[in-house]
């Protein structure tokens, strides 16, 4: 990746351990205290970066507020930063008017020191109180304009300490503020981000039984000798079962994959009074004695993921070291020897950390158990169609933009399969897009009698051509594509087209998707290996829609 830095404080000691810490980006530095020029119109290279971040020493660009005391002006500080923080906004929406380049931001340090003491507190107003409200300031900033995020100094300062984070001397001397070790540790935080943007957040985590959710093995032991509770020994298990709640309800699916007999793991799993993690939060069972990567195997097919998505966490290192051998697709979470550490290192590691969190992602949980509803109803219906007729199918279709806009960024980046041309954007480039008149970005949301699937289909039609054309897993074999497709091409016939044309370009995972075009009826125009591109006549009858599923529009021509 092509990585900016711009600032008000030296550059080089952070484009060092960028660079050491991975060489195969480009490092482009700027001007030392030129930022704001610099975002405001930027030049050369600046026009090209995948990523610019904005390197701030606060202290040094909003003074006020890092030298108040009892007895100032707690409203004219904190006009102060605003005024700040309204200055280096600007200054940023220009930047993502020239470039759709993400930019991540230095967040304010909050002091840590204070001429009142230990009763600084206590005071009204506290300083504290005036942070608080300036962290909120620069939240704000950050959110209002799209593909903008912090890099949290304060966060980086409790880990390694106020006193091993900063160095004054250095911060006269050298213009810099930050120890060498917190330097490296910003660094491994902005790289950290830059995986999530190339690669995108894991989406399943897959769990051992014993020795990893509990303590002790449950064929031996029996439900009531395992080591699990809340205080004791069996509180690290019960905080670990804890950090993976927390990323259950952040929309991480969860999967079991245990050597184990089946009665016996599921009886901990429903029935001990210390367990977090209940069935109706796990989307897959694996528990049998086959070996892990096959059942892995089994469960990457049945939640229709890619074993990319997924990371396995096991206490045994033989049972990692055989998965890491036979499927190097799958992340490990390496968990230490000893249990009191599991909790901490999910909780460091940064690979389900979201680009973008909706309120789909929070209800994914909830939508793998109304998944298993829906695979009972099927199993008891006559016939596949007999059980779409009567799940009561609706689809919403609509014009992307506002509150839908980061779920449609999230399937854009995330969907592999089903993706007609696997091309990725940002939020900022979809809004471009989306606001050239020639262009429209189309999203469709579900649902069933058993629930919502919420928004599971993007397109991008450029003109009359469909640039881009994919669809969620999450509702495969429903003929969703179907639907949304022919919707398209009577958008496109009502606004006075007579022909329509579809791009397909091949990927390793797209493969299902090849025939869609052919299917509905499209011809092809031109084809290569490494793309196709399709044409329909728009004066022939369209394709017949699914009847299982009730379209309702959300726009007109």
């Amino acid at each position: 990746m092509k990585i900016g830095l711009c600032g008000n404080i030296a550059l080089d000691h952070l484009a060092r351990e960028l660079d050491d810490a991975d060489a195969a980006s480009d490092i482009i530095v700027g001007r030392t205290g030129d930022f704001e020029s610099e975002l405001s119109a930027p030049r050369g290279e600046f026009t090209t970066l995948d990523a610019c971040v904005v390197v701030l020493d606060w202290r040094g660009f909003t003074p006020g507020l890092y030298s108040y005391c009892y007895g100032d002006d707690r409203k004219a500080a904190a006009a102060a930063f605003g005024a700040a923080c309204d200055g280096l906004e600007k200054a940023v929406r220009n930047f993502r008017s020239a470039t759709p380049a993400r930019l991540l931001v230095f967040s304010p340090v909050s002091a840590w020191t204070s001429p009142a003491g230990f009763i600084s507190r206590l005071l009204e107003p506290s300083p504290q109180e005036l942070f608080c409200e300036c962290q909120a300031r620069f939240n704000r900033m950050c959110r209002s304009v799209a593909d903008v995020y912090p890099v949290d100094i304060d966060e980086l300062m409790m880990q390694m300490g106020a006193n091993n984070s900063f160095d004054s001397a250095a911060r006269y001397a050298q213009d810099n503020p930050f120890t060498k070790d917190m330097t490296r540790c910003i660094a491994r935080r902005i790289l950290a981000i830059m995986v999530q943007f190339r690669k995108y957040p894991l989406k399943c985590l897959v769990l051992d039984c014993d020795d990893t959710l509990w303590g002790g093995v449950v064929g031996e032991a029996g439900m009531d000798n395992l080591v699990l509770s809340d205080r004791g020994p069996g509180k690290a298990f019960h905080d670990f079962q804890a950090q993976i709640a927390r990323l259950y309800k952040q929309g991480v699916i969860l999967a079991v994959c245990s050597k184990n007999n089946t009665c016996d793991a599921l009886e901990v799993l429903e029935r001990h009074p210390h367990m977090l993690i209940r069935p109706n939060m796990i989307s897959s069972f694996r528990i049998n004695w086959d070996d892990k990567p096959k059942n892995v195997l089994a469960i990457s097919e049945e939640l229709n993921i890619g074993l990319d998505a997924i990371m396995f966490a096991d206490d045994n290192p033989a049972e990692r070291a055989m998965m890491r051998a036979a499927l190097p697709e799958v992340e490990i979470l390496d968990l230490p020897a000893a249990p009191a550490l599991y909790a901490d290192a999910l909780a460091r590691c940064t690979r389900f950390w979201p680009v973008q969190l909706t309120h789909d992602d929070a209800g994914k949980g909830a939508f793998f158990t109304a998944e298993r509803r829906r695979k009972q109803a099927r199993e008891l219906a006559a016939s596949i169609e007999a059980y779409l007729v009567t799940s009561e199918i609706s689809a919403a279709i609509a014009a992307a933009g506002g509150e839908s806009l980061p779920r449609i960024t999230q399937l854009f980046n995330k969907t592999n399969q089903f993706n007609l041309t696997t091309r990725r954007y940002t939020q900022a480039q979809l809004e471009m897009l989306a606001a050239d008149s020639r262009n429209r970005l189309f999203s469709m949301a579900m649902s069933d009698r058993f629930g919502e699937y919420g928004i599971v289909a993007a397109a991008l039609v450029l003109g009359n051509t469909v640039d881009s054309f994919l669809l969620s897993c999450r509702v495969f074999g429903k003929r969703a594509e179907t639907a949304f497709l022919v919707w398209i091409l009577g958008f496109l016939k009502q606004a006075g087209y007579i022909e329509a044309f579809a791009r397909y370009v091949p990927s390793p995972k797209n493969s299902m998707t090849k025939d869609l075009y052919k299917s509905m009826g499209f011809v092809p125009v031109s084809e290569s290996a490494s793309e196709s591109l399709w044409q329909y006549n728009l004066t022939n009858d369209l394709p017949e829609m699914p009847r299982w599923i009730c379209v309702k529009e959300e726009l007109k021509v």
